[in-house]
Parts: C-alpha cells; sequence; structure tokens
C-alpha cells in the first residue's frame, strides 16, 4: 500500500534492485517528473548533478543547478561526454562516476610553463631558463 509517500515505495523499489548488484553502485542517473522522485534517486545514493526532473513540455531541468535546462535531444548529442562508456561485457558498476562529471571533463590540463630569469624579463637574455 501506497501511503501518500510514493518516494518511499521508489526508494524501496530501487533498492531492491540495487541489491541484486552485491553493493556496487548500478544507477549513473535519474529521471523523474515530480520532486520526490528526485528524493528517491538522491536517497540511492545518485549524485545530485546526474538527477533531472522533467516538466511537463518534456524540458529537463538539473536538480544541482535549478536553471540548467536542456532536452533529450540535447542529451542525446552529449552522452558519451556525461554518461560512462557501456563495454563489450556490459557496464562495469565499479567505474568511478565522478570522472565523467561536467567539471572533470571541461577541466582544462596545466599548461607547462616555463620562467624567465631577470635578465629574460628585463630583455636582456633572450633564452629561457628552465
Amino acid at each position: 500500500l501506497i501511503d501518500r509517500n510514493p518516494e518511499e515505495f521508489k526508494i524501496h523499489c530501487l533498492k531492491d534492485l540495487q541489491s541484486i548488484f552485491d553493493g556496487k553502485r548500478p544507477f549513473f542517473a535519474g529521471y523523474g517528473n515530480r520532486p520526490n522522485d528526485a528524493f528517491a534517486y538522491r536517497a540511492i545514493g545518485i549524485p545530485v548533478s546526474k538527477i533531472y526532473t522533467v516538466n511537463p513540455a518534456g524540458e529537463l531541468r538539473n536538480e544541482l543547478t535549478q536553471t540548467f535546462q536542456t532536452s533529450y535531444g540535447e542529451q542525446d548529442d552529449i552522452v558519451d561526454m556525461v554518461f560512462p562508456p557501456v563495454g563489450k561485457f556490459g557496464l562495469d558498476p565499479e567505474l568511478d562516476v565522478e570522472q565523467f562529471s561536467s567539471f572533470v571533463y571541461w577541466r582544462l590540463p596545466l599548461v607547462d610553463i616555463q620562467t624567465l630569469g631577470l635578465e629574460g624579463l628585463l630583455g636582456l637574455e633572450e633564452d629561457v631558463v628552465q
């Protein structure tokens, strides 16, 4: 019986599914159309950055920012950048999910900076001191 708490029922069902994977994390994202869906997804350990609420117009709003809005079509264009790859033998639940976050993906590599000596800064030396 669902007693006006549909998120409790959803949490229970998702935890049952999760138990099949022996403590591994099989869920990478959650899509729902109500705030209690987002609550249920957080309760089972889905990162808030990967939880989306679908409004009646079919637009997706990210739970983390609430201002980021996208669509299924736009997500389809970047699915390989946002979600972990599925290999030949299926999804590896041991995969570090956070390595696929937008922060890690868009982070620029550190630039190798060579320093100039005082003479180089003053224009007295043309060679770069390493």
